[in-house]
């Protein structure tokens, strides 16, 4: 049964937008990987407005040269770790990242 999710791509460089992408159990990572530019994926944590997100982040993203450190991703991260009363070696994303609603779209009937 097909889902549709929402999706904010969070940019290095610019601001970041919103896109609505299908899945069964989250957004479908064919499509993810175009958005995001990357081949591989890690899910953490994102809070935003009082409210926990999956974070995408490119699994490879410290390893690209010329990747730039995402603040708008590394900010939602860090809260998400003081919420949930977590540490990091290195608390920052560096690279394209994407905030997922776990919760699919209500469709409207």
């Amino acid at each position: 049964l097909m889902s549709k999710y929402k999706v904010t791509i969070l940019h290095t460089d610019k601001e970041p937008t919103d896109h609505i992408v299908d899945g069964s159990d989250g957004p479908n990572f064919k499509d993810m990987y175009k958005l995001m530019g990357c081949n591989m994926i890690e899910i953490t944590g994102a809070r935003c407005d009082n409210k926990n997100y999956e974070l995408y982040i490119d699994e490879e993203g410290r390893l690209k040269e010329g990747n730039e450190l995402n603040p708008i991703a590394t900010k939602h991260f860090i809260e998400w770790l003081s919420h949930e009363g977590r540490m990091t070696m290195i608390p920052n994303v560096v690279g394209v990242a994407a905030m997922v609603d776990p919760n699919p779209i209500e469709e409207r009937k």
